[in-house]
């Protein structure tokens, strides 16, 4: 276990959620505090891998809440030192980095991770990311990007989840759950980033509420029910308003409908682009707009700090705003100060990045036959394991596929309409209602991969297969050969390969249920 950082300031900032007694230290906190410290507190500022001369100075001053690049402990330790006993309310920072897919140790990108559709691994590997992150001051993470993209040539799809919603949510969730072990996470960029026009980067986003809501929100709304820290704005508009300036995004829906309490950062400069967006002359104006809409703290620009005290004295922006966001970042220090990071073991994270690898490597072509397919064969199944609702009863999918060489495996486990849920019982028997109206009554190749995590070795693991007793009603029946054991033809997550023979269905079968059953 790693020694907690701010030990000393957990009775100042208490637990969250808060108690009467920690509301009222918060409540007297800001009491005591300057309009210039509450503005401080919402100043967010980036270092060049360790605070400058300048910084530091601010930091004396209690003109900032929080830094991110900063790197390495002896450099974090040094300038938190410098708030914590140096400053007049000695209310310690927030440090973060981009924490995207490794830290110390790399792991496949998470849209390569995403490949896997394994929940529990995006969990792993963000849990061992934020580890490793934790033993060196970090206590905040821009990560997991959640935003939901179709257009390849956006080429930030690399840090999100690709283009299904659903899947997007459950590893959002996920990875909320792994960093938020060790450090913060912040579900990035709110909202619609990925919709881009033209997979131009910052570019507008002209969408409807009913997609803004079907697709492009519901990663968002499961990382906030999962318990993220943070949100971040973002870059774009929404129909020509901009995110970071969008308080019916950011209160209305974030706040008040989901009952999200956590704090929200803006993007690099996000609110002084408020400006070329056309909705602010001026910073202070770009300033008013992001604050009042519910953005927090400012990464980079320095706008609330250096611009919004004379408009707080003058009543344009009420008091009570102000307080709302400073309360907000107080809370998420809170949070940091009842962390109880782990300490990495090096040894099992790069097991780990190791198995996150092979499992997220994706066949998109079989170009020059790079699976042992007969390509004879009118179709392939394709059979992997999925989640189970019931842990003695592991369900497959599988789906029908023609075997050639632009056979789109990569979309065995994505939705489609050729996708069909099975049940599966031991002993095994494969039974088959083709999707067709008819299929020849010749071979069809079976691909089934089967992840055997008690091996040490998964691709060498040796599959066991019983002898078969065929019990399916409604179906046609493809046996497999009872042998065992069987070691895979090929180095892929133990992945046999065999074929068996399959007789016509007929028209009225078309669209019916496919099935795999262990009698």
């Amino acid at each position: 276990m790693l020694r907690p950082r701010h030990a000393l300031l957990i009775p100042l900032l208490a637990s969250l959620p808060l108690a009467t007694a920690a509301a009222q230290t918060f409540d007297s906190l800001l009491a005591r505090m300057t309009l210039e410290e509450k503005l401080g507190q919402l100043n967010l500022l980036s270092a060049g891998g360790k605070a400058s001369p300048e910084q530091t100075v601010l930091v004396r001053r209690g003109l900032v809440g929080g830094l991110f690049n900063v790197i390495g402990t002896e450099n974090t330790q040094a300038v938190d030192r410098v708030a914590t006993t140096e400053s007049r309310l000695k209310i310690p920072l927030l440090f973060g980095l981009d924490v995207i897919h490794g830290f110390r140790t790399i792991f496949p990108i998470p849209l390569a991770e995403a490949g896997a559709f394994d929940v529990d691994l995006a969990e792993a590997t963000a849990r061992a990311a934020g580890r490793e992150a934790a033993a060196v001051g970090i206590n905040w993470t821009y990560a997991p990007m959640v935003d939901i993209a179709h257009d390849p040539r956006w080429g930030r799809i690399a840090e999100g989840s690709g283009e299904d919603p659903y899947l997007g949510s459950l590893l959002a969730a996920a990875r909320v759950r792994g960093f938020q072990e060790s450090i913060l996470a912040t579900a990035k960029h709110f909202a619609a980033y990925g919709a881009a026009e033209a997979g131009r980067d910052y570019n507008t986003a002209d969408v409807s509420e009913r997609t803004l809501r079907e697709v492009y929100l519901p990663p968002f709304k499961a990382a906030v029910d999962a318990g993220v820290a943070t949100l971040m704005s973002a870059f774009n508009d929404i129909g020509g308003v901009p995110a970071s300036g969008n308080a019916w995004l950011t209160d209305t829906v974030l706040r008040r409908e989901w009952g999200f309490r956590g704090m929200v950062v803006s993007d690099w400069t996000s609110i002084a682009e408020l400006i070329p967006h056309g909705v602010a002359g001026s910073r202070a104006e770009a300033g008013q707009r992001a604050l009042t809409a519910g953005v927090d703290m400012d990464m980079q620009s320095s706008i609330y700090v250096e611009t919004l005290a004379p408009l707080v004295r003058d009543g344009r922006i009420p008091m009570a705003v102000v307080d709302s966001a400073v309360l907000r970042v107080l809370r998420a220090k809170a949070r940091v100060a009842q962390l109880r990071p782990v300490a990495p073991n090096t040894v099992e994270i790069r097991a780990l990045a190791r198995r996150a690898a092979r499992e997220s490597i994706v066949l998109l072509k079989n170009e020059g036959g790079v699976l042992p397919i007969d390509r004879a064969a009118p179709a392939v199944a394709v059979i992997r394991n999925v989640e189970s609702t019931d842990s003695r009863v592991p369900e497959l999918k599988v789906i029908l596929l023609p075997p050639s060489e632009t056979t789109p495996v990569a979309k065995v486990m994505s939705p489609s309409s050729m996708a069909i849920p099975v049940t599966v019982r031991v002993p095994l028997s494969v039974t088959v209602n083709a999707p067709e109206a008819s299929l020849p009554a010749e071979k069809i190749a079976v691909l089934l991969s089967v992840h055997n995590p008690a091996a040490s070795v998964p691709e060498e693991s040796v599959l066991q297969l019983p002898v078969v007793k065929s019990h399916v009603p409604d179906g046609v029946a493809l046996p497999v050969p009872p042998v065992a054991p069987f070691r895979s033809q090929y180095r892929v997550a133990a992945c046999p390969v065999w074929s068996v023979k399959a007789p016509r269905s007929n028209r009225k079968e078309k669209g019916r249920r496919m099935f795999i059953k262990f009698a």
